[in-house]
């Protein structure tokens, strides 16, 4: 799962801008759903709404942070996805960004950003204990989640729900990605060009290396035997205006 990655950010969309050959792989062999709705668009929200199922309502979560009034928490008596399998006996864990006020449940590992966590050297929680790793998030997040699947028991079912902090802002590409799209101008929108052109190209950017982990993650599923027997899910947790109506951000609708 990623975050803020518009439904337009991908090639097999019919975009030239962006390529992401390795989303494209997934609609093409699988299933692409091109009418699907976010509940809730903002980041905490939407994730309590996928791990239980429920609206923000019901599952307690209605908003990112805390208030002066009160606390927001998920409802512990409300079953989550993880819960249940773990229940049934799958091995499952965590990687990258969580952004929900308690401690992950229903994980036998979990190494998540504190928070929105940072793009360059970030700390993570690492079954609890806080550490400090050097480099680009989502190289980190992807290197995680493949030693992750590399650990496992091969005998009992695994589920690993890997997320990434990109493309959320501040839109901070990989240092490898910082002139991609730089011979190429995007549908201007706004009056303030260079800002506009900026804004755009770096939230394409950090999409580019999302991918890039992404066929990391399918080519070890394919090397090692695990890709005929294993569902591979990829969604965000909410949208992003980018330019259209001339609008920015998630929170407008």
């Amino acid at each position: 799962m990623t975050d803020d990655h518009t439904h337009h950010q991908m090639s097999l969309t019919g975009q030239s801008y962006i390529q992401t050959p390795n989303m494209d792989r997934l609609a093409t062999e699988g299933v692409w759903f091109k009418n699907a709705f976010c509940t809730n668009s903002l980041c905490a929200p939407a994730r309590a709404t996928i791990l239980t199922g429920c609206l923000s309502n019901v599952n307690g979560i209605t908003g990112n942070s805390k208030s002066k009034d009160r606390t927001e928490e998920l409802d512990p008596n409300l079953p989550t996805f993880p819960l249940l399998l773990q229940a049934a006996g799958y091995q499952i864990g965590i990687v990258g960004k969580w952004h929900l006020p308690h401690d992950p449940r229903g994980f036998d590992y979990s190494c998540i950003l504190p928070g929105q966590g940072l793009y360059i050297d970030p700390d993570m929680i690492e079954n609890g204990e806080r550490k400090n790793f050097k480099g680009y998030v989502t190289d980190i997040i992807t290197d995680k989640a493949l030693e992750y699947l590399q650990g496992l028991d091969g005998e009992d079912p695994f589920c690993l729900i890997y997320q990434h902090k990109g493309p959320h802002r501040p839109f901070t590409p990989a240092t490898r990605h910082e002139d991609l799209l730089s011979d190429s101008d995007m549908t201007e929108a706004e009056k303030k060009e260079w800002i506009y052109q900026r804004f755009v190209k770096d939230h394409n950017r950090a999409v580019v290396s999302i991918d890039e982990g992404l066929g990391r993650v399918l080519d070890y599923l394919d090397e090692n035997g695990l890709a005929e027997n294993t569902l591979v899910i990829y969604t965000t947790d909410n949208g992003f205006y980018l330019e259209e109506y001339g609008w920015y951000d998630k929170r407008f609708m």
